[in-house]
């Protein structure tokens, strides 16, 4: 964040979670993940929700940590939920 700032850091973090969710729909049409990968699609809301807690606390490192927190909670459900859609296959 100390090249970029803390505005285009906020940025390339959602633009970064759009192109993985991206990646995820077009590998389910692509047939290189399985159907069941739409199911890592399903913390598409919170990733949504913590870019914008982002952007607005982004001057607030104390209110920030709940974006970061989300940050990893929509990483941690998404991989499992990506490693299930292989399981249940």
């Amino acid at each position: 964040t100390v090249r970029l700032g803390r505005e285009r850091a906020i940025m390339l973090y959602g633009i970064a979670n759009a192109v993985s969710f991206a990646f995820i729909i077009l590998g389910v049409f692509t047939k290189i993940f399985p159907y069941y990968a739409f199911l890592a699609l399903l913390p598409l809301p919170l990733a949504v929700k913590n870019f914008f807690i982002a952007k607005k606390t982004i001057g607030n490192p104390q209110a920030f940590i709940p974006a970061i927190r989300g940050a990893v909670l929509v990483y941690s459900i998404s991989v499992m939920l990506l490693a299930i859609s292989y399981i249940i296959v």
